[in-house]
C-alpha cells in the first residue's frame, strides 16, 4: 500500500465512521492503532481509542495477526499469489491451531487477500488453492460473508474475486450489509470492503456507540473531588451490619454508587468518531477525488461491455490514470503543507500539536509496541 493510498484509508475510514479495518499489505510503521503481523504483510488498524485500549494480539505469524477483545475476534490475513498450493496449505494449518484455542461461543471475522480462486465466492473457476481453502473453512465451521459477483481486485487487463470474509457461527449472526465498495476510489488495484457487526447479537441496531457501553471514559481533567467525595458520603450513609450484607448486592451497588459520582463529578469523553476531519484534507482533494472515481466508473463500465472498441477503453483508462496521479501528487502536497505550518508553529507555540503528536507516538511506542489488508465498523469493517 502506497503512502498516498494508506491516507485516503484513513480518511475514508474517519469519514464513514468505520471502527476497525482488516489491511492486506499495509504500508511500513503505518502508525498509532495498528497491529501487524511480524512481516507486515497483514493489519487491523482500529479506529477507536476506546477499542483499540482493551484490544489484544491474540496470534500472530507472517501473513496473519489476530486481535480481540471478550466480546470480539478479528483476524487478517495475506498470501501471496506467488505461493505455492503446498504452502498455503501449511499457512491454513497455522492458522488451525489458533482457531482450536478460542471459545466457539466467541465471534469471530477473519479477512483478508487469501489469492485462492473458487467458483463458491464468484470466481470463473477453481484452483487448487481455492480447493484447499474452501475445505479449510468447512473443518473450521467458518461461513463464507462474500455476496454477489462484484470483482474485489480490478487491474487494466483482468479482475478478480480474492478478497474473502469468513466468519464462525456467532459472527455471522451478527454481520449485515456486505458489500464491494465499486466506483470508490482507493489508489488500489483492490476495492474497499465493508460490513456492519452487531455487538450484542440481540440489538436491533448496529455497534455505533457501543465501545462507551463497555469501556465508559471521564474526563479526569474536569473532575470536582468535593462533589466526589460528597456524593460516595451519601451513597454510604447507612452502611448494614456484617451479618445483613449480600456480598454480590454489595458489589453491584458499590459499582453503581461509583458510576452515579463520577458521572456527576466530571463529563464523559467524546468518542473518536466525533473528531474533527484530518487536518490535510480540503476541498480541493474533494473534488479530485469525486473526478477519479467519475472516470474510474468510466472505465470499469466500458470493460464490462463485449462489443467496446479497444482503443477506447484503453483511452478512458488513461484518462483515469491521469486523474489517479494528480490524486496522489495532491494528497501527498496537502500533507507536506501541513505539517510545515504545524512546524511553524512551535516558535509561538512549543507545546502545540507537534509536540503533542510526538508525545503520542513516543506513548505509543512504549506502551502498544507490539507487532504482530479494503475496513469494518466495530459498527462497521473496511479492508
Amino acid at each position: 500500500m502506497s503512502h498516498a493510498a494508506h491516507l485516503l484509508l484513513v480518511q475514508r475510514c474517519d469519514e464513514t465512521k468505520t471502527d476497525i479495518g482488516i489491511i492486506s499489505e499495509p504500508r511500513r510503521n503505518p502508525g498509532k492503532n495498528w497491529i501487524s503481523d511480524p512481516s507486515g504483510l497483514a493489519a487491523i488498524f482500529v479506529n477507536n481509542n476506546d477499542l483499540a485500549s482493551s484490544f489484544q494480539v491474540i496470534s500472530s505469524f507472517d501473513g496473519f495477526v489476530l486481535v480481540g477483545n471478550q466480546h470480539l475476534r478479528i483476524g487478517g490475513c495475506y498470501f501471496s499469489p506467488n505461493g505455492t498450493p503446498l504452502a498455503f496449505e501449511r499457512y491454513l494449518k497455522k492458522i488451525n491451531k489458533t482457531l482450536r484455542k478460542e471459545n466457539y461461543r466467541t465471534p469471530i471475522i477473519i479477512g483478508g487477500d487469501f489469492n485462492a480462486h473458487n467458483k463458491k465466492w464468484g470466481s470463473k473457476k477453481n484452483n487448487a488453492k481455492g480447493k484447499t481453502l474452501e475445505r479449510w473453512a468447512g473443518t473450521n465451521r467458518l461461513f463464507l460473508i462474500n455476496r454477489g459477483n462484484a470483482p474485489t481486485c480490478i487491474r487494466q487487463h483482468g479482475s478478480s474475486i480474492v478478497d474473502i470474509t469468513w466468519a464462525n457461527e456467532e459472527a455471522r449472526k451478527r454481520i449485515y450489509d456486505w458489500q464491494v465498495q465499486e466506483g470508490v476510489e482507493t489508489l488500489s488495484d483492490h476495492a474497499y470492503i465493508s460490513m456492519s457487526v452487531r455487538y450484542d447479537k440481540s440489538a436491533p441496531g448496529n455497534m455505533k456507540n457501543t465501545s462507551s457501553q463497555y469501556f465508559p471514559r471521564w474526563n479526569v481533567k474536569k473532575f470536582d473531588s468535593d462533589l466526589c467525595k460528597a456524593l460516595l458520603l451519601i451513597e454510604t450513609w447507612n452502611p448494614k451490619r456484617a451479618n445483613q450484607i449480600n456480598l454480590k448486592e454489595e458489589i453491584n451497588k458499590l459499582e453503581d454508587a461509583l458510576t452515579r459520582a463520577c458521572n456527576l463529578s466530571m463529563p464523559k469523553k467524546k468518542m473518536l468518531s466525533t473528531k474533527p476531519p484530518n487536518d490535510w484534507w480540503n476541498d480541493e482533494l474533494s473534488t479530485l477525488r469525486q473526478d477519479c472515481q467519475r472516470k474510474r466508473r468510466t472505465w470499469q463500465k466500458s470493460r464490462k461491455k463485449q462489443n467496446q472498441n479497444t482503443d477506447e477503453s484503453q483511452m478512458k483508462y488513461e484518462h483515469y490514470k491521469e486523474a489517479k496521479l494528480h490524486l496522489i501528487k495532491a494528497i501527498m502536497a496537502a500533507k507536506r503543507q501541513t505539517w510545515k505550518r504545524l512546524l511553524e508553529t512551535l516558535d509561538n507555540d512549543p507545546w502545540g500539536k507537534p509536540y503533542k503528536w510526538t508525545k503520542k507516538m513516543r506513548d505509543n511506542c512504549s506502551t502498544r509496541a507490539y507487532s504482530c489488508s479494503g475496513s469494518v465498523s466495530a459498527d462497521e469493517f473496511i479492508f
